[in-house]
């Protein structure tokens, strides 16, 4: 829900900004501005890009304008990556007027906002930096203007775990907001501070930065407070935002461990109007599971599906994360198991609908990316070929008026060597002519390497969604015959079958869960960030905790045992601990399933009871912590050493799995100065190595 929260946020900055003080002169642009109100009221998407492109034409609306209302027209059809081409266009114009510097503002925001939500946070971090030189370099003044970019700034450090930055670019924007509301005396730039602050403590709340989001509350309650003085506020708005301000401060609590003050900041949220609203009853289910109220929670989520139908959302990939399993969750907390299981089957019905929806969108957008593409081609084609036909025609006259005068001024001769040397020129625009025309098949060729490659990646991300299908269908199903089995009239269980059930529900619901958050861990995979390091930890209590987390001390067949000597245990590093553990568990994972027959995965009578061997070693070799992990499953055939790290990549497709666990036990490694490799001097099985630096 928190995601849901945000985009909302979002939503009304956007709103509030293109509201802004700055106008143009009330010229054409108020007429072409209601026509473009009417066509977005009409919601035809085809007829608002039409529109667009006329009044782009006659010269109604700029060029920047132009790209940021197709932007918005393909946002609001989900073809984000078109939409973020269009603001990059945007990003990279020169802006000349007052009315494009307002689309190029919205445009760098909203484009922050894109590349955040894919994880790209380097690059939204270079955007904003870029947004804030260009309105310097401008000589901009407006602090609404600057409050939102550093705010942005802000945003882009805190996800890049660069806290000290975050702070000082969120004071910063701070600073301008209490500018901008001193300088208007209106509602509306309280209103805006209002909502960017919102913003900024919704970040450091996902963040769990609890203690650092307590004074924004704080900023934000004194900033409503003179809100509702003014004479024209909007009581709607100030409700809902005291409203949210009651059930921030409740997560915040119930993180910092303050469970009683949490209670009571939840229970004036509860006596509030906004509360009993269906988005309010959403909004509390965070705070909620937070506080292991899971009883309330799946109550509040009942009505999950009717609001969803009212909301006009599909449950696509993102709303069966956001929506369906925190109720699956909320169900399993609570002890309902019927109403868990329900959602649970309800999600493996929704998710191959959910895969076809993303899989023919994204094969949509691509070729319209594609087909937008080949016009901008044929139109610029078109451009240079009319600018030469020009330069010939003008080049010729200028010859016959030349031979002209010349004939009627000067001897026969001299007009012969002007003549020679207006040829020479047009042999020269002859020869350019055909280096251009070489150029564009050039260009051509790469465009069919760049399709093929779009292919290539579309049939392994078509192979990595079946798997995953399959994946979450298996313990979906696992879960679905414990239900028969618990519901079946007259039925006798003895404590031990009863216990052997609870354990297995569990862990297929482990499964799920580490499905998900394996799949969000990919889509941080490509990043290139380096993490924060700065626990100091020993070797031991990294290399106990993924034994732990794995649980490969409790595989049935498998036969554990760490080795490492006194001193090198004991070695103090300095890392991030949660990560460096993760990824040795993800090794240690990676073990036990290989060295379990192929066959146990699908019920083919492999002996369960077959002892395996999985040792994890820990050394040094002076300048870096290894731990290596040994196992005496199938292996690795040396020539796939580096095959086996790329994303969806599975040798052996008989084996469950997504293909994504060494992929992602690599990129975190190295972002924190270390690798993960195979060793391929290692016959018995496989041996893959984990390294950390350790600073003497």
């Amino acid at each position: 829900m928190r995601n849901i929260k945000w985009l909302v946020l979002v939503a009304v900055v956007l709103v509030i900004v293109s509201c802004g003080k700055k106008r143009l002169s009330p010229r054409v642009q108020v007429e072409s501005d209601s026509l473009i109100a009417v066509a977005e009221g009409a919601h035809d998407p085809q007829r608002m890009l039409a529109l667009i492109d006329s009044l782009e034409k006659v010269g109604d609306v700029s060029p920047v304008e132009a790209a940021y209302r197709r932007a918005v027209v393909c946002y609001d059809q989900e073809q984000f990556r078109q939409e973020e081409a269009y603001y990059r266009t945007v990003v990279a114009a020169d802006i000349k007027t007052e009315s494009d510097q307002r689309f190029y503002y919205n445009s760098v925001t909203n484009l922050t906002a894109r590349l955040l939500s894919k994880g790209d946070y380097e690059g939204a971090l270079r955007t904003t930096l870029s947004a804030l030189k260009k309105m310097e370099d401008s000589h901009v003044t407006s602090p609404h203007i600057y409050a939102g970019l550093y705010n942005s700034v802000g945003n882009c450090h805190l996800n890049l775990e660069q806290q000290a930055e975050a702070a000082a670019n969120y004071a910063k924007a701070y600073a301008y907001y209490q500018q901008d509301v001193a300088a208007d005396t209106t509602s509306s730039a309280l209103r805006s501070a209002i909502v960017g602050m919102c913003n900024t403590a919704i970040y450091y709340i996902n963040a769990k930065y609890y203690a650092e989001s307590l004074p924004w509350l704080d900023r934000i309650e004194q900033m409503l407070a003179a809100y509702n003085q003014k004479s024209r506020h909007d009581e709607v708005f100030a409700g809902e935002i005291g409203a949210c301000l009651d059930l921030y401060r409740a997560t915040v609590y119930q993180g910092l461990g303050r469970t009683d003050d949490a209670a009571a900041a939840y229970r004036e949220f509860e006596s509030t109007d906004y509360a009993q609203s269906d988005l309010g009853r959403l909004d509390a289910t965070d705070y909620l599971v937070e506080a292991r109220r899971y009883r309330e929670a799946a109550d509040k989520l009942q009505h999950l599906d009717r609001l969803m139908g009212e909301w006009g959302m599909d449950y696509s990939l993102e709303n069966i994360q956001g929506y369906l399993l925190p109720k699956f969750r909320a169900n399993l907390g609570a002890g309902r198991q019927d109403s868990a299981l329900a959602v649970g089957a309800q999600i493996c019905q929704v998710l191959d609908s959910a895969i076809r929806w993303q899989k023919r969108s994204d094969a949509a957008e691509l070729a319209t990316i594609y087909d937008t593409q080949e016009k901008e081609r044929t139109i610029a084609a078109q451009e240079a070929s009319l600018g030469q036909q020009r330069l010939i025609a003008i080049t010729a006259v200028s010859v016959l008026v030349v031979l002209a005068l010349a004939l009627f001024i000067y001897f026969r001769q001299r007009a012969a060597r002007q003549l020679a040397a207006e040829h020479a020129k047009l042999l020269e625009a002859y020869a350019e002519v055909e280096r251009s025309n070489a150029q564009l098949e050039r260009k051509n060729e790469e465009l069919t390497v760049a399709n093929a490659r779009a292919e290539e990646s579309s049939k392994m991300k078509t192979n990595f969604i079946k798997q995953i299908s399959h994946e979450i269908r298996t313990p979906l199903n696992i879960l679905s015959g414990f239900t028969q089995v618990l519901t079946t009239p007259g039925m006798t269980l003895d404590e031990a079958m009863r216990s052997d059930i609870n354990r297995q529900v569990k862990e297929n619901t482990d499964r799920i869960t580490g499905l998900v958050n394996k799949m969000l861990e990919l889509s941080d995979a490509s990043s290139s960030a380096v993490i924060d390091r700065s626990d100091l930890v020993t070797a031991q209590l990294i290399a106990l905790q993924a034994v732990d987390d794995s649980g490969v001390e409790h595989q049935r067949h498998v036969s554990f045992t760490m080795v490492a000597a006194d001193d090198v245990a004991a070695c103090p590093v300095h890392t991030n601990q949660r990560v460096a553990t993760r990824v040795l568990a993800l090794l240690l994972d990676n073990a036990c399933k290989f060295t379990r027959p192929a066959e146990a995965f699908h019920g083919q009578g492999a002996d369960a009871d077959t002892q395996a061997s999985v040792v994890l070693h820990l050394t040094d070799d002076g300048r870096r912590l290894l731990f290596a992990v040994e196992d005496t499953g199938k292996g690795v055939p040396p020539e796939e050493a580096e095959h086996i790290f790329d994303e969806f990549v599975q040798l052996d497709e008989y084996y469950d799995g997504t293909g994504i666990g060494l992929t992602v036990a690599r990129s975190l490694a190295r972002r924190l100065g270390g690798d993960v490799w195979l060793d391929t001097s290692y016959t018995a099985g496989a041996r893959f190595v984990m390294a950390l630096p350790v600073e003497k």
